[in-house]
């Protein structure tokens, strides 16, 4: 009966080792799954990250190119603006011309 026991002892043993060796194998499959799992998150992140980054900079390019085109803009209607001030300011001093010149005749007997 002893022999009985320690068998049947030696066998829930066994199947006990075998469980253990069986949840240990399956507990590091779970952490090299996750390992696994998470090298893909983070690399997933960082691509992300990068497309964020080169998004941003090509945002800040358009918006420089927008703005030096916008200073360029300004730039020559003030260019323009000046040129039509000086020409009306050429106009205004030929009309005050012509009126002296035609003030001076009308007095002229």
């Amino acid at each position: 009966q002893k022999d009985r026991e320690n068998q049947r002892l030696q066998h829930a043993l066994s199947k006990l080792t075998a469980q253990k060796s069986n949840y240990e194998r399956m507990q590091a499959e779970r952490e090299g799954y996750l390992k696994h799992e998470i090298r893909e998150h983070r690399a997933r992140l960082a691509r992300m990250d990068a497309e964020i980054q080169a998004e941003r900079q090509r945002h800040q390019k358009k918006m420089e190119e927008a703005q030096l085109q916008a200073d360029e803009e300004a730039r020559a209607q003030a260019e323009e603006i000046q040129r039509l001030a000086a020409e009306c300011e050429k106009i205004r001093k030929e009309a005050d011309k012509a009126i002296f010149e035609l003030e001076a005749t009308a007095k002229c007997p």
